[in-house]
């Protein structure tokens, strides 16, 4: 489905939503060079995309299209949509319910797979959207290529994906080429210990202001005592959480996009990127568009 998006920099929003940038004198060209340099890593608005509901705004009209794992609150809604979970709907409301989170929001559930194999969809879309999924997927390369399987020719991959340098992720490695290789040949079908360790561990605060401000809290808060908790008991993940919210892999804008590169390169991916709005000040999240030839 071919579609036009909005570009990454826009030199006009750029220009107008920053007052102190209207009167510095830049020309074109060192108004870019100033986004590049500097205000891109001060989280500057630099394109119509800043937000979920922007990033929504932008799925073409008309396309078929398909929420993987849209959990409590879905980013897509309308009679073109269907949902792909790995929970029931009931099994989601009970949930909603024991957090103290509104259910009134939770799809019907078109294709529900426990073990999350999108094999099990049976059908392309023009459009594949999800919301900090790829991040916490045991094998990410596999998920990407099941993707593609299930996408129409000319459509496109819609991600939301958190920024690990202002989420409880901070402290997380960036994930490299071999890390996500490494899941990939070992067949990972289900979280490794590392994964659940990182979960107990090394979970920093979750204020994206603070992060924005430089205050990362504590890279392996009450280490001692949690460790004890792991090694007294035997259990990995004292959080307590459900597989769906353990981080596997940890990513910021500019680190996805050499990681896509670097699969189209080596051939386990076919697709490209096609846009990443990158992460904006006191924001946790990124949004990638990817496209399948």
């Amino acid at each position: 489905m071919a579609h036009q998006f909005p570009t990454e920099y826009d030199h006009d929003i750029y220009f107008n939503s920053h007052p102190d940038l209207q009167s510095a004198g830049f020309d074109v060209e060192g108004l870019y060079q100033h986004y590049l340099r500097h205000g891109k890593g001060e989280g500057r608005k630099a394109n119509s995309v800043t937000s979920r509901d922007d990033f929504s705004s932008l799925i073409p009209e008309g396309a078929d299209v398909l929420e993987i794992l849209p959990g409590f609150a879905p980013i897509c809604s309308g009679p073109n949509v269907k949902y792909f979970e790995t929970n029931t709907k009931e099994e989601l409301t009970s949930r909603a319910v024991a957090l103290n989170v509104t259910p009134e929001n939770i799809p019907d559930v078109h294709f529900y797979q426990p073990d999350g194999d999108l094999n099990a969809v049976g059908k392309r879309f023009d459009v594949v959207v999800s919301a900090h999924v790829l991040n916490r997927q045991p094998d990410p390369i596999k998920h990407l290529q099941q993707i593609e399987n299930i996408l129409a020719a000319d459509g496109h991959l819609m991600m939301v994906l958190p920024d690990k340098r202002y989420t409880y992720d901070h402290a997380y490695p960036t994930s490299t080429l071999t890390a996500l290789l490494a899941k990939h040949y070992n067949q990972q079908t289900d979280l490794v210990k590392e994964d659940l360790i990182g979960s107990s561990l090394m979970r920093t605060h979750a204020e994206a202001d603070q992060h924005w401000k430089g205050d990362h809290g504590t890279h392996y808060p009450d280490l001692a005592e949690r460790f004890s908790t792991i090694t007294s008991t035997n259990d990995w993940n004292i959080n307590g959480l459900p597989n769906r919210e353990i981080t596997t892999c940890a990513f910021t804008p500019d680190s996805f996009r050499e990681l896509m590169l670097q699969l189209k390169e080596i051939g386990l991916t076919k697709m490209d990127v096609v846009r990443i709005y990158p992460t904006t000040f006191n924001k946790q999240e990124f949004y990638v568009i990817l496209h399948r030839p």
